[in-house]
């Protein structure tokens, strides 16, 4: 039984860590300059911080909660979410974006770990863009009557803000299904208070 209590103990503490020195689980370092790749690269990483601390310990009456018959399930917004993270991995690598499908056959454990991992690559891509880079970057996806490419602005006001509103919704899903996010998590500043 001790050794039993012992182990758990440290696998909470060991993920406890981990959240804490991860990526998205602080974003209030920030460049000491200006530039438009940093502003790109810091709004993938605030989407990630509040991806992050919005799946944080999700249960299953919280992936299968629903506002209403006709609403996404947060499972559903999660599936969603990785899409749009997909999408914005696409633009800043200058890849044709592919609807991925197989998203809805993972647990949510390797769902959350695919998103996350698609936003690092991201944001470590963004902060790699030169000004000449960012005239190029679009979303490009293909389709049966041929390739569509958008510029960036549809990238900022499309899948980077969209992030944003269904992570919200996240957010208000698990305070409704009774798990609410941590209070003292603190979006404005960047920072978990422990």
């Amino acid at each position: 039984m001790l050794c039993r209590t012992v182990l758990i103990f440290l696998v909470l503490i060991s993920t406890q860590l981990k959240a804490q020195e991860h990526l998205f689980s602080d974003i209030s370092d920030t460049p000491e300059t200006i530039s438009a790749s940093h502003i790109l690269a810091h709004n993938i990483r605030a989407i990630g911080f509040r991806y992050f601390w919005a799946t944080q310990d999700l249960t299953a009456q919280d992936l299968g909660f629903r506002p209403s018959e006709g609403a996404r399930s947060t499972q559903e917004t999660l599936e969603h979410l990785y899409g749009l993270a997909t999408m914005i991995a696409s633009a800043v690598e200058d890849e044709i974006f592919q609807r991925p499908t197989e998203q809805q056959l993972w647990p949510f454990s390797k769902l959350r770990e695919q998103t996350i991992t698609l936003l690092e690559a991201a944001y470590h891509r963004a902060l790699k863009l030169s000004d000449e880079d960012l005239q190029r970057v679009q979303i490009r996806f293909q389709s049966a009557s041929g390739e569509r490419s958008f510029p960036i602005w549809n990238l900022i006001h499309g899948p980077l803000a969209d992030a944003q509103y269904h992570i919200g919704q996240l957010v208000s899903f698990r305070r409704s299904s009774g798990n609410p996010i941590d209070p003292k998590l603190n979006v404005f500043l960047g920072t978990k208070n422990n």
